[in-house]
């Protein structure tokens, strides 16, 4: 133990002192790993998806007529004419909206002339639904209707009323004047005489005329009566025997009122009351006269009327779109495949135009394809609306280069290194001591092999080769090499950091550092190792 004591000091004193430097020899220079385009990537074309419109599927017009307003009983106009199949009669009875419309209906079915009109009838409720025999466009417009009116309220007769008094209330000459037409000139005098002592057509007949402004008037005897009643049945009598210069009849209510009513309905009946023509000159309260009011004219229902909408005729669902470029020679893509038919378009350089000659020229499943210049049109050999939509094109893809790249190493060492290739963003790596060929085998099935990576890649000897899958797919890319670390391998995949290309000055340094690192561990240990020997032989001591 004490012999070793020595010589282990004397080594770690050695160790301590002794420059640790890694030689320029030591150092590996880095294999080459070389990267070009050998050929360029040349952009492709899509023809512009067709999406078909304008499909008809040919329909009847139809037309529907509502009957909005109803009937009074005994109405003034209850005749209808549709299309000239003659008046139907809606009868004297009230009858809603429905129940005319139903008369129509059953008029219209009924009419002798029905069976040639080019539209069949029914409906229900309140709408009466014309609809054409033929399909088409022809069809639309408005049906004829040849009466469309009828009465929806009668006129009305205005009315009035006259309140009489006793005989006992009377005077002689009392009087009142009715007209028929708001003017003095067509006024009737009546007045009364109440002893029977005044001349029907004598001086008291003219003193009731010239006093009133009337020429003529009209005498009631009331020398027999008494009461109110017995007076307003006379008065009566001589209003209704008075036909042709008044049109206003008195109806004698019995008791001592009578109602008076405009011959004929209609607002001309309304005559306000006026001391020219519609008054009265009774001394006695009791006796009253009414103006003449309520009249009003007839109202008709709204017209019945009806358009025949909706006809339609066939028509085939078409799109048109553009042909948008030429086709280059020898390009990638020379075919497209529309409405399930491929179709070839030649390794020749093509025009816009010419390409869309050729896709005119296609015999396709569902339609065919015209064309003028550079724009096509496909159209549906079937018409209706099942044509409309997106026309099924598996691949509209056509022309272009796929751009192709090479990486090339010149690595033929058994050292181990790590090579790495970029492709648009992705990382690859191999790591190997086999050289660069095993190394581009490696990293060629890792690409090809990722469905995401933009490129396939095939590798022969120091060579791989990397073809984008889609012409138009512009490929960009980087390698490089780097020395394999201490702990040895890895390989393939993505990865977030991108190697980096290592020099024979860097990697000189970088050993420098691992053998500066490596001396002082050693140092450390032997120095723990001395210190704890000499503890025990000082406790041996």
């Amino acid at each position: 133990m004490k012999k070793l004591f020595p010589i282990l000091i004397a080594f770690v004193t050695i160790l301590g002192v002794m420059p640790f430097t890694a030689s320029s020899a030591s150092a590996a220079t880095l294999p080459t790993l070389v990267s070009a385009t050998t050929v360029a990537n040349v952009a492709a074309y899509d023809i512009p998806t067709l999406t078909l419109t304008g499909g008809v599927t040919a329909t009847a017009a139809t037309a529907t007529m509502t009957v909005t307003d109803p009937l009074p009983a005994n109405a003034t106009d209850k005749l209808v004419n549709i299309d000239g199949l003659g008046a139907i009669d809606l009868g004297n009875t009230a009858l809603s909206s429905a129940e005319i419309a139903a008369a129509i209906r059953a008029g219209i079915t009924g009419a002798g002339g029905y069976g040639a009109k080019n539209y069949t009838v029914n409906g229900s409720g309140a709408n009466i639904v014309f609809t054409r025999k033929a399909t088409g466009a022809a069809g639309n417009g408005a049906l004829t209707v040849t009466d469309g009116l009828y009465t929806k309220t009668n006129a009305i007769k205005a009315t009035g009323t006259l309140t009489v008094v006793a005989k006992a209330n009377l005077v002689n000459n009392d009087y009142f004047i009715l007209t028929d037409n708001a003017a003095a000139a067509d006024a009737v005098c009546f007045y009364f005489d109440t002893d029977g002592t005044l001349a029907d057509d004598g001086a008291t007949a003219q003193a009731c005329q010239d006093a009133n402004g009337k020429a003529g008037g009209v005498e009631i005897d009331v020398s027999a009566a008494t009461t109110a009643a017995s007076v307003g049945a006379l008065v009566e009598t001589a209003i209704n025997g008075v036909v042709a210069e008044l049109t206003v009849t008195a109806t004698d209510n019995e008791d001592g009122t009578l109602a008076l009513e405009y011959d004929t309905a209609g607002t001309a009946g309304n005559i306000a009351l006026n001391a020219g023509y519609l008054t009265e000159g009774v001394a006695n309260g009791g006796f009253t006269l009414t103006a003449l009011i309520g009249g009003a004219a007839v109202v008709n229902a709204t017209a019945l009327t009806a358009t025949f909408a909706g006809g339609a005729n066939d028509a085939a669902a078409a799109a048109t779109v553009a042909v948008p470029g030429a086709l280059m020679a020898a390009s990638d893509d020379q075919s497209v495949t529309i409405d399930g038919v491929t179709i070839a378009l030649g390794a020749d350089a093509k025009t816009a135009i010419e390409v869309a000659g050729i896709l005119t020229a296609g015999t396709y499943t569902t339609g065919a394809i015209t064309n003028v210049d550079d724009d096509i049109t496909f159209t549906k050999t079937a018409t209706g609306t099942g044509g409309n939509g997106a026309l099924a094109m598996t691949d509209r893809h056509y022309g272009g280069k796929k751009q192709v790249i090479t990486f090339t190493s010149g690595d033929d060492s058994t050292s181990t290194h790590n090579y790495s290739v970029v492709i648009n963003g992705d990382i690859y790596r191999a790591t190997t001591r086999h050289g660069g060929a095993a190394a581009l085998e490696a990293l060629a099935t890792q690409i090809t092999g990722d469905l995401n990576s933009d490129a396939t890649c095939a590798a022969v000897t120091n060579v791989m080769t990397c073809t984008a899958r889609v012409s138009g797919t512009a490929l960009t890319y980087s390698s490089s090499v780097s020395a394999a670390s201490s702990g040895g391998g890895g390989g393939g995949g993505s990865s977030s950091t991108t190697p980096q290309t290592m020099s024979s000055t860097e990697t000189q340094t970088q050993l420098q550092t691992q053998l500066t690192n490596l001396r002082t561990q050693l140092l450390s240990l032997l120095t723990q190792l001395v210190a704890q020997l000499q503890a025990q032989l000082s406790a041996m001591q």
